[in-house]
């Protein structure tokens, strides 16, 4: 059975997308068998990827909808990244991150997109998407699920998780927090396992009194939540984007080590070798 970690945060823009497809692709490359499931259509993790790929574009894909709503036309029902550079990174501190080539080896990441709007699909059986996904993810040893921000499917992906990240961006995503927190706990009240495996401070600036300060209330409060330290503001993030290239395959920057060390972060917590 795979691990199942969910990214979802109530508050829009804080680089949720963004994260889960970096995160998948630092386990993809040292050697995990990663699927990342878009479940946010406004944020398709597949645009990634595929932004101008014209089958894409025109939604010649099988879809997360798809699947559950039983439509697949086709055996083969993930989208497959290019193959991607793989380097074996070496964490000597939260400051102090290598990295060297593999040579001749490399990885990619297997995706189901969320596809056309998923808000008008309800289901009373709240492990419908579960039982539905569960054919496609049991080969796999981790499936990232990028959760959309509004409420929908909520229930259905919140009783697949594992775990949960939330990503913030400044004070105004504290009541994200605490609303993760309190889905988190009405779903172990039910019985669940599931954990809140921590917050990632994203789009961070050092050098601003007010971000610093805001920083600073979040390591007061939910301090032993941070995965990671910071992840920074950087155009490194958007360049990687705009070539369809993970960060961990990118060209190596300061930026590179705020989401090693966030990944690093995560599987010591979740608990892999």
């Amino acid at each position: 059975m795979p691990i199942n970690i969910l990214f979802h945060a109530k508050k829009g823009g804080v680089g949720k997308t963004t994260l889960s497809v970096n995160l998948a692709a630092f386990f993809a490359n040292e050697g995990y068998k990663v699927l990342l499931v878009g479940a946010d259509d406004q944020g398709d993790c597949g645009k990634y990827f595929f932004a101008g790929d014209e089958d894409y574009e025109n939604g010649n894909y099988v879809n997360l909808r798809d699947i559950l709503e039983d439509t697949v036309y086709d055996r083969d029902v993930y989208l497959q990244t290019p193959e991607f550079k793989k380097y074996k990174y070496f964490g000597y501190s939260k400051s102090v991150v290598s990295r060297t080539l593999v040579r001749n080896e490399s990885y990619h990441l297997s995706i189901i997109p969320s596809g056309p709007s998923l808000d008008d699909l309800v289901y009373t059986d709240r492990n419908h998407v579960q039982k539905k996904l569960a054919p496609y993810t049991e080969d796999f040893d981790l499936v990232i699920i990028d959760a959309p921000t509004r409420f929908g499917l909520m229930n259905q992906l919140y009783a697949m998780a594992d775990y949960v990240i939330c990503p913030v961006e400044g004070k105004d995503s504290f009541p994200s927090v605490v609303s993760v927190a309190n889905q988190i706990e009405i779903e172990q009240n039910n019985g669940s396992p599931i954990e809140f495996l921590g917050i990632i401070i994203n789009r961070y600036h050092s050098i601003r009194v007010r971000e610093r300060d805001e920083k600073a209330i979040y390591e007061e409060h939910v301090g032993e939540l941070i995965l990671g330290d910071f992840i920074r503001e950087s155009s490194e993030i958007g360049d990687a984007k705009d070539n369809e290239i993970p960060i961990c395959s990118y060209r190596k920057s300061d930026v590179t080590m705020d989401l090693y060390n966030m990944y690093a972060d995560v599987k010591k917590r979740i608990g892999v070798k």
